[in-house]
Protein backbone atom coordinates (compact mmCIF):
# COMPACT_ATOMS: atom_id res chain seq x y z
CA UNK A 1 0.00 0.00 0.00
CA UNK A 2 2.70 2.43 1.02
CA UNK A 3 4.69 1.64 -2.48
CA UNK A 4 1.54 2.50 -4.36
CA UNK A 5 0.87 5.88 -2.70
CA UNK A 6 4.34 6.74 -2.83
CA UNK A 7 4.49 5.43 -7.20
CA UNK A 8 1.55 7.34 -7.75
CA UNK A 9 2.55 10.56 -6.12
CA UNK A 10 5.93 10.75 -7.36
CA UNK A 11 6.20 8.95 -10.45
CA UNK A 12 7.35 11.39 -12.36
CA UNK A 13 10.42 10.79 -10.10
CA UNK A 14 10.41 7.31 -11.74
CA UNK A 15 9.79 8.18 -15.22
CA UNK A 16 10.21 11.21 -16.41
CA UNK A 17 8.00 10.86 -19.65
CA UNK A 18 5.42 10.77 -16.95
CA UNK A 19 5.93 14.70 -17.59
CA UNK A 20 4.61 14.54 -21.15
CA UNK A 21 1.07 13.14 -22.85
CA UNK A 22 2.76 10.39 -24.75
CA UNK A 23 1.18 6.93 -24.43
CA UNK A 24 4.86 5.58 -25.09
CA UNK A 25 5.49 6.19 -21.82
CA UNK A 26 3.94 3.12 -20.44
CA UNK A 27 7.65 1.38 -21.65
CA UNK A 28 9.62 3.28 -19.96
CA UNK A 29 8.43 2.15 -16.66
CA UNK A 30 11.18 -0.66 -15.23
CA UNK A 31 10.01 -4.08 -13.47
CA UNK A 32 6.00 -2.93 -12.69
CA UNK A 33 3.66 -5.44 -13.76
CA UNK A 34 1.07 -4.56 -12.20
CA UNK A 35 0.07 -1.61 -9.77
CA UNK A 36 -3.70 0.09 -8.66
CA UNK A 37 -5.25 2.46 -6.50
CA UNK A 38 -8.76 3.48 -6.03
CA UNK A 39 -9.45 6.32 -3.42
CA UNK A 40 -12.01 9.30 -2.73
CA UNK A 41 -11.28 12.83 -1.66
CA UNK A 42 -13.46 15.79 -0.67
CA UNK A 43 -12.11 19.49 -1.25
CA UNK A 44 -13.16 23.13 -0.26
CA UNK A 45 -11.66 26.12 -1.59
CA UNK A 46 -12.20 29.71 -0.84
CA UNK A 47 -10.74 31.77 -4.04
CA UNK A 48 -11.03 36.42 -2.97
CA UNK A 49 -8.63 37.12 -5.54
CA UNK A 50 -9.89 35.19 -8.61
CA UNK A 51 -11.31 36.27 -12.14
CA UNK A 52 -14.69 37.44 -12.47
CA UNK A 53 -15.83 34.12 -14.28
CA UNK A 54 -14.40 31.96 -11.33
CA UNK A 55 -16.32 30.85 -8.58
CA UNK A 56 -15.86 32.22 -4.80
CA UNK A 57 -16.63 28.77 -2.92
CA UNK A 58 -16.05 25.73 -4.88
CA UNK A 59 -17.25 22.09 -2.75
CA UNK A 60 -15.50 19.00 -5.15
CA UNK A 61 -15.90 15.50 -4.40
CA UNK A 62 -13.91 12.98 -6.24
CA UNK A 63 -14.24 9.47 -6.39
CA UNK A 64 -12.17 7.51 -8.40
CA UNK A 65 -9.91 3.77 -9.65
CA UNK A 66 -6.67 3.70 -11.47
CA UNK A 67 -4.17 0.88 -12.43
CA UNK A 68 -1.63 -0.49 -14.65
CA UNK A 69 -0.06 -3.59 -15.67
CA UNK A 70 1.71 -5.50 -18.03
CA UNK A 71 0.21 -8.04 -20.66
CA UNK A 72 2.97 -9.87 -22.60
CA UNK A 73 5.02 -7.17 -23.88
CA UNK A 74 2.18 -4.88 -23.81
CA UNK A 75 1.75 -2.29 -21.18
CA UNK A 76 -1.90 -1.13 -20.62
CA UNK A 77 -3.40 1.94 -17.97
CA UNK A 78 -6.65 2.94 -17.46
CA UNK A 79 -8.51 5.57 -14.57
CA UNK A 80 -12.33 6.39 -14.04
CA UNK A 81 -13.43 8.73 -11.80
CA UNK A 82 -16.82 10.47 -10.80
CA UNK A 83 -16.81 14.41 -9.52
CA UNK A 84 -18.90 16.11 -7.95
CA UNK A 85 -18.70 20.12 -7.80
CA UNK A 86 -20.58 23.00 -6.02
CA UNK A 87 -20.02 26.56 -6.82
CA UNK A 88 -20.79 29.88 -4.75
CA UNK A 89 -20.28 32.98 -5.61
CA UNK A 90 -20.29 31.96 -9.13
CA UNK A 91 -21.01 34.84 -11.69
CA UNK A 92 -20.44 36.04 -15.36
CA UNK A 93 -20.50 32.37 -16.22
CA UNK A 94 -23.17 30.62 -17.20
CA UNK A 95 -20.90 27.99 -19.54
CA UNK A 96 -19.20 26.59 -16.14
CA UNK A 97 -16.30 26.50 -18.62
CA UNK A 98 -12.97 27.85 -16.07
CA UNK A 99 -10.28 27.69 -18.52
CA UNK A 100 -10.10 31.08 -20.31
CA UNK A 101 -10.41 29.63 -23.85
CA UNK A 102 -14.24 30.75 -25.11
CA UNK A 103 -14.16 34.77 -25.65
CA UNK A 104 -18.28 34.35 -26.45
CA UNK A 105 -19.89 33.26 -22.92
CA UNK A 106 -22.75 33.85 -21.43
CA UNK A 107 -23.14 35.22 -17.81
CA UNK A 108 -25.48 37.15 -15.49
CA UNK A 109 -25.05 39.00 -11.84
CA UNK A 110 -26.34 36.65 -9.55
CA UNK A 111 -24.07 34.23 -8.01
CA UNK A 112 -26.99 31.36 -7.04
CA UNK A 113 -25.51 27.91 -6.04
CA UNK A 114 -24.52 25.87 -8.77
CA UNK A 115 -23.92 22.29 -9.24
CA UNK A 116 -21.73 20.16 -11.81
CA UNK A 117 -21.11 16.09 -12.07
CA UNK A 118 -20.14 14.16 -14.40
CA UNK A 119 -17.69 11.08 -15.40
CA UNK A 120 -13.83 10.77 -16.83
CA UNK A 121 -12.16 8.18 -17.97
CA UNK A 122 -8.83 8.21 -19.58
CA UNK A 123 -7.61 4.51 -21.53
CA UNK A 124 -3.49 4.02 -22.50
CA UNK A 125 -1.60 0.84 -24.36
CA UNK A 126 1.93 0.75 -25.44
CA UNK A 127 3.41 -2.13 -27.38
CA UNK A 128 7.47 -2.34 -28.16
CA UNK A 129 8.28 -2.97 -31.93
CA UNK A 130 11.51 -3.22 -34.17
CA UNK A 131 13.62 -5.64 -31.16
CA UNK A 132 12.27 -3.25 -28.44
CA UNK A 133 13.44 -0.02 -29.45
CA UNK A 134 10.37 1.35 -31.13
CA UNK A 135 7.22 2.20 -29.02
CA UNK A 136 4.04 2.63 -30.06
CA UNK A 137 0.99 4.30 -28.03
CA UNK A 138 -2.66 5.08 -28.09
CA UNK A 139 -3.90 7.34 -25.78
CA UNK A 140 -7.89 8.38 -25.06
CA UNK A 141 -9.35 10.72 -22.80
CA UNK A 142 -13.02 11.63 -22.22
CA UNK A 143 -15.11 13.31 -20.13
CA UNK A 144 -19.10 14.31 -19.45
CA UNK A 145 -20.42 16.64 -17.06
CA UNK A 146 -24.14 18.16 -16.75
CA UNK A 147 -24.74 21.43 -14.44
CA UNK A 148 -27.12 23.47 -13.58
CA UNK A 149 -27.77 26.75 -11.19
CA UNK A 150 -30.74 26.53 -8.60
CA UNK A 151 -31.85 30.02 -9.40
CA UNK A 152 -32.66 32.78 -12.08
CA UNK A 153 -31.26 33.03 -14.22
CA UNK A 154 -31.08 29.61 -14.28
CA UNK A 155 -27.84 27.55 -16.42
CA UNK A 156 -28.53 24.39 -17.49
CA UNK A 157 -25.29 23.06 -18.90
CA UNK A 158 -24.17 19.89 -20.69
CA UNK A 159 -20.59 19.10 -21.54
CA UNK A 160 -18.14 16.44 -23.54
CA UNK A 161 -14.51 16.58 -24.39
CA UNK A 162 -12.89 13.86 -26.26
CA UNK A 163 -9.22 13.77 -26.93
CA UNK A 164 -7.13 10.82 -29.17
CA UNK A 165 -3.86 10.90 -28.53
CA UNK A 166 -1.19 8.40 -30.77
CA UNK A 167 2.42 8.47 -29.58
CA UNK A 168 6.05 6.93 -30.47
CA UNK A 169 9.38 6.61 -29.07
CA UNK A 170 12.58 5.25 -29.95
CA UNK A 171 14.98 4.42 -27.61
CA UNK A 172 18.89 4.16 -28.24
CA UNK A 173 21.40 3.45 -25.47
CA UNK A 174 21.64 6.57 -23.72
CA UNK A 175 19.24 8.77 -25.66
CA UNK A 176 15.54 8.30 -26.26
CA UNK A 177 13.03 10.48 -28.54
CA UNK A 178 9.50 10.55 -28.69
CA UNK A 179 6.55 12.00 -30.66
CA UNK A 180 2.90 12.37 -29.65
CA UNK A 181 -0.70 14.04 -31.76
CA UNK A 182 -4.09 13.95 -31.53
CA UNK A 183 -7.38 15.72 -32.28
CA UNK A 184 -9.68 17.12 -29.54
CA UNK A 185 -13.41 17.71 -29.59
CA UNK A 186 -15.48 19.45 -27.11
CA UNK A 187 -19.33 20.09 -26.91
CA UNK A 188 -20.87 22.77 -24.34
CA UNK A 189 -24.97 22.90 -24.82
CA UNK A 190 -26.05 25.64 -22.86
CA UNK A 191 -29.35 26.67 -21.87
CA UNK A 192 -30.46 29.98 -19.91
CA UNK A 193 -33.84 30.74 -18.82
CA UNK A 194 -35.95 32.77 -16.47
CA UNK A 195 -38.62 30.75 -14.87
CA UNK A 196 -39.62 32.96 -11.49
CA UNK A 197 -38.10 36.28 -11.91
CA UNK A 198 -37.85 38.45 -14.76
CA UNK A 199 -35.65 41.11 -13.63
CA UNK A 200 -32.64 40.03 -14.10
CA UNK A 201 -29.85 40.94 -17.47
CA UNK A 202 -28.53 38.26 -19.46
CA UNK A 203 -24.84 39.45 -20.74
CA UNK A 204 -23.14 37.77 -23.80
CA UNK A 205 -19.42 38.49 -23.27
CA UNK A 206 -17.55 38.76 -26.70
CA UNK A 207 -13.84 39.37 -25.61
CA UNK A 208 -11.63 42.07 -24.77
CA UNK A 209 -14.08 43.46 -22.01
CA UNK A 210 -16.95 44.25 -24.39
CA UNK A 211 -20.31 42.69 -24.40
CA UNK A 212 -24.27 43.00 -24.59
CA UNK A 213 -27.24 42.14 -22.56
CA UNK A 214 -30.75 41.56 -22.53
CA UNK A 215 -32.46 43.35 -19.80
CA UNK A 216 -35.51 42.41 -18.07
CA UNK A 217 -34.88 38.51 -19.18
CA UNK A 218 -38.01 36.77 -19.31
CA UNK A 219 -37.40 34.33 -21.96
CA UNK A 220 -34.41 31.86 -22.54
CA UNK A 221 -31.26 31.46 -24.79
CA UNK A 222 -29.41 28.44 -26.04
CA UNK A 223 -25.97 28.28 -27.25
CA UNK A 224 -24.32 25.41 -28.63
CA UNK A 225 -20.61 25.69 -28.39
CA UNK A 226 -18.45 22.93 -30.46
CA UNK A 227 -14.86 23.09 -30.43
CA UNK A 228 -12.20 21.16 -32.63
CA UNK A 229 -8.44 21.27 -32.31
CA UNK A 230 -5.48 19.62 -32.35
CA UNK A 231 -2.38 18.98 -29.73
CA UNK A 232 1.54 17.70 -30.15
CA UNK A 233 3.99 17.04 -28.29
CA UNK A 234 7.91 16.44 -28.85
CA UNK A 235 10.10 14.73 -25.91
CA UNK A 236 14.02 14.17 -25.11
CA UNK A 237 15.56 12.20 -22.96
CA UNK A 238 19.02 11.63 -22.18
CA UNK A 239 20.15 8.67 -19.52
CA UNK A 240 23.97 9.41 -18.87
CA UNK A 241 26.12 7.92 -16.25
CA UNK A 242 26.63 11.03 -14.21
CA UNK A 243 22.81 12.49 -14.93
CA UNK A 244 20.10 12.57 -17.04
CA UNK A 245 17.60 15.05 -18.38
CA UNK A 246 13.85 15.34 -20.08
CA UNK A 247 12.99 18.41 -22.18
CA UNK A 248 9.24 18.53 -23.21
CA UNK A 249 7.95 21.29 -25.95
CA UNK A 250 4.22 20.79 -26.59
CA UNK A 251 1.79 22.43 -29.05
CA UNK A 252 -1.50 22.68 -27.85
CA UNK A 253 -4.87 24.60 -30.68
CA UNK A 254 -8.55 24.97 -30.17
CA UNK A 255 -11.04 26.83 -32.07
CA UNK A 256 -14.84 27.23 -30.70
CA UNK A 257 -17.84 28.23 -32.22
CA UNK A 258 -20.78 29.55 -30.57
CA UNK A 259 -23.42 28.53 -32.78
CA UNK A 260 -26.99 30.04 -31.91
CA UNK A 261 -30.10 29.93 -34.50
CA UNK A 262 -33.22 27.05 -34.32
CA UNK A 263 -30.95 24.84 -36.08
CA UNK A 264 -27.27 26.02 -34.79
CA UNK A 265 -26.79 27.10 -38.30
CA UNK A 266 -25.35 31.14 -37.56
CA UNK A 267 -22.06 31.79 -35.74
CA UNK A 268 -22.30 34.18 -33.03
CA UNK A 269 -18.68 34.28 -32.64
CA UNK A 270 -15.37 32.25 -32.69
CA UNK A 271 -12.67 32.52 -30.41
CA UNK A 272 -9.01 30.55 -31.48
CA UNK A 273 -6.92 29.99 -28.88
CA UNK A 274 -3.34 28.71 -29.06
CA UNK A 275 -0.44 27.54 -26.39
CA UNK A 276 3.06 26.28 -26.52
CA UNK A 277 5.16 24.96 -23.20
CA UNK A 278 8.48 23.24 -22.51
CA UNK A 279 9.05 21.33 -19.19
CA UNK A 280 12.27 20.28 -18.27
CA UNK A 281 13.84 18.62 -16.13
CA UNK A 282 17.28 17.76 -14.98
CA UNK A 283 18.73 15.16 -12.38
Amino acid sequence: RNKCILFYSHDYLINQWTLANNPSKLLFYDAIEKISRAGASYDYSENHLRRAMDPEKTNSVNVFSQSMQAIGKARVSGLFGYQNNRYGGLMYNGNLDFRNMNLYMLGDTIGGPQRQEGYYFTAEVAYPLFNDRLYAGMRMDYESSIGAKMQDLRNKNTISRATFTPGIAYKLDELSIGLNWGMITETNYTHVSAQLDDRHTLFYHMGMGHYSASGNFSTSETVRYESDGFHAGLQLEYSGSGFSSFHHVSYYELETHALVGSLFRLVNGITDYNRITYTGTLK
